[in-house]
């Protein structure tokens, strides 16, 4: 019996798309919504160059509080107060978001894959109080800043380099099953892969830090 692969880093995400990346894998994306209506496929197009533009602006906010409804899941943001600066969402943008992650789910299902593993970056101009002082590479770590939608990347080194623009940070390593990823995003060559929080209190492995003060 075939119980299905991981993959990991860029050559795992070219595995999933064939080798497509940028607009090329947009347009693949896009291909794949052939059952839906075109307002509903312009729509999913707009709300992932929304997601890759700003994660947190009204657009983006609304689609992430829409995945939570649709897959029965606790709405959840670290910043409470960004809830109120919301969208009302079209009946197509809804559909488009189903659409998104049946496209994404077909696309993985396809490929026989049942996890992938990825990376994200946290940063801060000093460390904040919930981070031990002694937090070491290769342990894992509670996040206290989680959301329903997250962007993480299969390139490691994309995860280290958000982590460089600040004081400090670290880069965790997860493996996700695949009914967790919502999206596959190329637009801005990050190789991202948008993922849903099923677990506030899951633990993830550390595997970069940069340092900085602790917050006091």
């Amino acid at each position: 019996m075939n119980e299905g692969k991981t993959v990991e880093g860029i050559e795992g995400m070219e595995y999933i798309t064939s080798g497509l990346s940028g607009d090329q894998l947009e347009d693949h994306m896009n291909s794949m919504m052939y059952e839906y209506e075109d307002q509903v496929v312009y729509a999913a197009l707009e709300l992932r160059a929304e997601w890759v533009t700003d994660s947190n602006n009204s657009t983006s906010l609304a689609m992430e509080k829409y995945v939570a409804e649709f897959m029965e899941l606790e709405y959840a943001h670290y910043n409470n107060s960004e809830n109120n600066h919301m969208v009302i969402l079209t009946k197509e943008q809804k559909e488009a978001i189903i659409a998104i992650y049946d496209v994404t789910q077909r696309l993985l299902s396809g490929k026989n894959i049942t996890h992938v593993v990825v990376y994200r970056g946290f940063s801060w101009s000093d460390r904040p109080d919930w981070v031990n002082e002694r937090l070491g590479e290769g342990e894992n770590i509670q996040i206290d800043e989680q959301r329903t939608l997250s962007s993480w990347s299969f390139s490691r080194e994309v995860a280290v380099g958000f982590v460089s623009h600040n004081n400090f940070g670290f880069v965790v390593k997860a493996s996700m099953p695949i009914e967790r990823i919502f999206a596959i995003i190329d637009i801005t060559m990050e190789s991202e892969s948008v993922c849903v929080s099923f677990d506030k209190k899951e633990e993830f492995e550390v595997v970069f830090i940069k340092g900085g003060e602790r917050c006091e």
